[in-house]
C-alpha cells in the first residue's frame, strides 16, 4: 500500500512539474505509466475504483472534463492486468510498443471526449506525442519502480 501511494504521489509531482512551454507537448504521461506499472505488478488485484479516483484527481487539477483522465487510466489498468502475461515474455522494444499503444488509447479517449462534447480540439498530434515519449522512458520507469518496490 505504501509503495503505491508513494508512486502515485511521485507521478503526480512529475506530471505537474513546470515544463517549458515549447516542450510541454513532449511531457510523458507519468500517471499513465504509473497505473500501467500497477496493473502489471498487482495484476487483477489492482483497485480500479482507486485508479478512477486517482484519475479524478488529475481531472480536477488540470481543469479538464470530469472523468476523462479517470476513464483512460482505468482502461490502462484493466488492459495492463489483462496483458500481464504478454508483458512478462515481451522484449524491451515490444514492451515499449505496448506502452505506446496503451498510452495512445488514453489519449484517443481524451480526444474523443473533447470532440463529442462539441469543443474545438483540432490538434490531433500534440496529444499523441506524449505517448511516444512515455514509450521511450518506459524501461527507465520500469527499472526505477522495480528497484523501489
Amino acid at each position: 500500500m505504501g509503495f503505491y501511494f508513494f508512486s502515485a504521489v511521485l507521478a503526480f509531482v512529475f506530471f505537474v512539474f513546470p515544463w517549458p512551454q515549447e516542450l510541454l507537448w513532449l511531457r510523458p504521461n507519468f500517471p499513465g505509466l504509473c497505473v500501467l506499472y500497477w496493473g502489471l505488478t498487482a495484476g487483477r488485484n489492482v483497485s480500479l475504483s482507486g485508479v478512477f479516483c486517482y484519475g479524478l484527481l488529475f481531472d480536477l487539477f488540470l481543469g479538464e472534463k470530469l472523468g476523462v483522465q479517470a476513464l483512460g487510466l482505468v482502461i490502462i489498468a484493466g488492459l495492463a492486468a489483462f496483458l500481464q502475461p504478454l508483458f512478462r515474455i515481451a522484449k524491451t522494444v515490444e514492451q515499449m510498443l505496448l506502452v505506446f499503444f496503451l498510452i495512445s488509447l488514453q489519449a484517443l479517449i481524451q480526444w474523443l471526449a473533447y470532440r463529442l462534447s462539441g469543443e474545438p480540439f483540432n490538434d490531433f498530434w500534440p496529444i499523441f506525442l506524449p505517448s511516444l515519449t512515455s514509450a521511450f522512458i518506459w524501461p527507465l520507469v520500469l527499472r526505477l519502480l522495480d528497484h523501489w518496490q
